[in-house]
């Protein structure tokens, strides 16, 4: 067959294109559904009319005895209170240790020796004579000696021990108790009594009489059509979900849907899976499902989900102190090693982190040109201490396992080095269970609130309508089941056929800056509304034919609640039950070629840029199809399908008002100009068409359907199956061809009335 076959979805859907590239087609092309074409034939179809209402059986009987009197009540309360209260206990203790031992030994030594040794010698002699001969003699003389010895030692000892310990613990306890009493009376009080207390009274009783429905069926021929066909489960899903999740009539105030997910679940001993509804908990939150309830509900102020993993850090630096150089002894200079010894306790894991690494990056500097020689040391961070070297002058980066510190974490290293320096520690933080389960709780406790606030909401809005509404019609007109029915089956027809599940139909954007409004993409609104046109005009949907099939061909699960699903119409009580369906789709004529390569091959059959479907003429040269006009459409969807509507007609005389006549119009060549006879005369043909095949016909005379029963072809005279009164020539339209006779449907409804009298009826004896 053209169809029963299957395709492969395809990908994404395309970005918007710019204005000045080729448009390109935002729906997927090449997907391919399921079907069964059941190739060309004649398109029969099955026409109803309502021709009255009858009484049924009893339904039930009301006796009332003499004298009895008899009376219902009926009392509803809705009560509840709230109380609430919460508990805060926090203890709170810091507790810091500082220790600090300093000693300080110098020690200086001085020895002075001097020595000084003088030694003076003087002498004089003196010798005289005194005469004729004088002699004199002098002699004088000195010494000194002195010597100095001195000697200096210096030692000096530095010695400093800093023991910083810091314990800051935390203990918060909250107690919440909560009690939920709602306190919000409504009182709805119902009285219904039968009374029979006349002096004059006899026993009486109330007869109420199920309402049938009676149609008149027709069968109708519209002619040859290729015909699809596709068998769909359970027609009515969509709708029983809306039931469940839509505002009730008479309230604006949507059902809150109860907070969960369907899960598919093996069928023990079977290849098969059911559906099963899982309530929330708080375990199936996360960071990509939460927000999906917070949006449905409109949830305020909650956080986001905490971050598997954060970094804290601290900083830290020396200034550059010059210790002096040391002569090497063959010219180079090198910078004194000095030991350096730091804290610092201002390193905070966050609440609900454990420290898990940490990063060492030291920046270093020399106090000289030239003249690097890094430095090494160790660090203590917590109960972790890890040693490290730094080579080169030019700094890097040490990473250490640490030991799942929490809270306020001591931070502590030594060093020495012959340079200035500066750093960083970088902690990188990881989230506990506990941190993830406590934001789970709190999430899910929004989530439930709201839920509940949501549904009281909804449930006092139908209270408030049910307590002041005035007479309760159940149900819907049936002509708009009707239309509700051909547009689900026909959504899922579309689906089955093109496994198009409309997700891509997207091209009007919501919140479009600056204003936010709503604005199309023109584009995308382009593409899809060639496919909208293509499939909405390639068969004719007015023409589809169904036949629902009972609850047990759908999910066996649903069998309990689907098989007694009521409505006050037979037909949509039909649809609400039905697990599957049989559907019949006729192709629209001229369409057959491109809808086949559409459902065969999944590609497009219109031109993207200029719309249409390009197809060929009889001469073999390519035209292009511009579907249908819109009031053919129009036409259509109002089941206004008629074959032919040449001429007016009017009355054959005044006697038969049944009996109506073609006029009689001058025949026209194809110049336009009228056509004479021998005897120059204009030739007069009948407007009209009238054919003996038009025998059993439907006919539209002025918004009506009639019935043509009898065709005068020479006199073009048709006769119809009632009477009409016109009073000068009108249009008309003939359509489909009956097929057999008609005959009648009595149908049941769920509909109960009061049988006039209290005598039993008479039931009629069979034929």
């Amino acid at each position: 067959t053209a169809g029963d076959t299957a395709g492969d979805t395809a990908g994404d859907t395309p970005e918007d294109t710019p204005e000045d590239s080729p448009v390109e087609d935002d729906i997927s092309s090449n997907k391919k559904g399921r079907f069964h074409s059941l190739g060309v034939g004649e398109l029969l179809v099955v026409k109803q009319k309502l021709i009255a209402y009858e009484e049924g059986e009893i339904a039930h009987i009301e006796n009332v005895m003499k004298g009895e009197k008899r009376s219902r009540n009926h009392r509803t309360l809705h009560r509840t209170e709230e109380f609430t209260s919460f508990e805060l206990e926090k203890e709170e203790e810091t507790k810091r240790d500082l220790e600090t031992t300093t000693r300080f030994e110098l020690q200086k030594e001085i020895d002075s020796e001097v020595q000084e040794s003088t030694k003076k010698e003087a002498g004089l002699t003196v010798t005289g004579k005194y005469g004729p001969t004088v002699e004199f003699t002098a002699n004088a003389g000195i010494a000194t000696e002195k010597s100095s010895s001195k000697s200096k030692n210096l030692s000096t000892s530095y010695s400093k021990e800093v023991v910083d310990r810091s314990v800051h613990r935390i203990q918060e306890k909250i107690k919440e108790k909560r009690t939920l009493l709602t306190i919000d009376e409504v009182e709805v009080i119902n009285e219904h009594s039968f009374g029979n207390l006349e002096s004059v009274a006899e026993h009486t009783n109330g007869i109420y009489r199920w309402v049938n429905k009676k149609y008149e069926a027709q069968l109708f021929d519209y002619g040859t059509r290729e015909i699809f066909e596709v068998v769909i489960p359970e027609p009515a899903a969509f709708l029983r979900y809306l039931a469940t999740n839509h505002p009730k009539e008479g309230t604006s105030i949507p059902k809150p849907q109860k907070p969960g997910y369907m899960r598919l679940y093996p069928i023990l001993g079977t290849n098969e899976f059911e559906e099963v509804f899982i309530p929330l908990s708080p375990g199936l939150l996360t960071k990509e499902t939460y927000l999906k309830w917070v949006e449905k509900y409109n949830i305020q102020d909650v956080l986001p989900p905490p971050s598997s993993f954060i970094v804290t850090s601290i900083a830290f630096a020396i200034d550059p102190v010059d210790t002096g150089v040391e002569d090497e002894g063959d010219g180079s200079l090198t910078p004194n090693w000095r030991t350096v010894n730091m804290k610092n306790t201002e390193l905070v894991v966050p609440p609900g982190y454990v420290a898990k690494i940490g990063t060492l990056s030291l920046a270093i500097f020399p106090l000289h040109r030239f003249i690097l020689r890094g430095l090494f040391g160790e660090i203590a961070i917590g109960t972790n201490k890890h040693a490290f070297h730094q080579g080169g002058g030019i700094g890097g980066s040490e990473t250490f396992v640490l030991s799942n510190e929490t809270g306020l974490v001591p931070v502590a290293f030594s060093l020495t080095t012959k340079q200035f320096f500066s750093g960083t520690l970088e902690v990188q933080c990881r989230r506990t269970e506990e941190h993830m389960e406590a934001w789970q709780i709190s999430t899910f406790n929004a989530i439930m609130n709201r839920y509940e606030v949501l549904k009281e909401e909804y449930e006092e809005s139908i209270s408030g309508e049910e307590l002041f509404g005035s007479v309760d019609i159940q149900g819907k007109n049936p002509l708009e089941n009707k239309s509700i029915i051909l547009n689900e089956l026909k959504r899922q027809v579309i689906t089955q056929m093109t496994r198009q599940t409309f997700d891509e139909f997207d091209a009007m954007r919501e919140g479009v800056l600056p204003e936010g409004f709503p604005q199309q993409d023109v584009d995308e609104a382009w593409s899809e509304g060639q496919y909208v046109r293509f499939v909405e005009q390639a068969f004719e949907w007015e023409n589809m034919q169904y036949l629902f099939y009972p609850y047990f061909w759908g999910k066996k699960k649903d069998w309990p609640v689907n098989s007694r699903l009521e409505d006050t119409d037979p037909l949509f009580k039909s649809f609400l039950q039905a697990g599957s369906c049989r559907i019949n789709i006729p192709v629209r004529p001229g369409f057959e070629i491109p809808i086949n390569i559409f459902l065969s091959t999944g590609e497009f059959p219109w031109d993207s840029g200029e719309g249409g479907i390009a197809v060929e003429n009889e001469d073999g040269e390519e035209e292009r199809d511009i579907f249908l006009s819109i009031a053919e459409e129009l036409k259509a969807q109002q089941g206004a399908v008629y074959f032919k509507s040449d001429g007016t007609v009017f009355h054959a005389n005044e006697d038969l008002e049944s009996v109506l006549t073609g006029d009689l119009i001058e025949e026209v060549n194809d110049d336009g100009d009228v056509v004479l006879n021998d005897d120059g005369e204009p030739v007069l043909i009948n407007g009209t068409n009238f054919l003996e095949d038009d025998i059993n016909r439907e006919i539209n005379i002025g918004g009506k359907i009639y019935m043509i029963i009898a065709v005068n072809e020479e006199q073009q005279k048709i006769t119809l199956d009632e009477n009409i009164s016109i009073q000068e020539s009108v249009q008309y339209g003939i359509g489909a061809k009956a097929i057999g006779v008609p005959w009648v449907v009595t149908v049941p409804t769920s509909l109960v009335m009061l049988h006039d009298g209290n005598k039993l009826p008479e039931i009629p004896e069979a034929p």
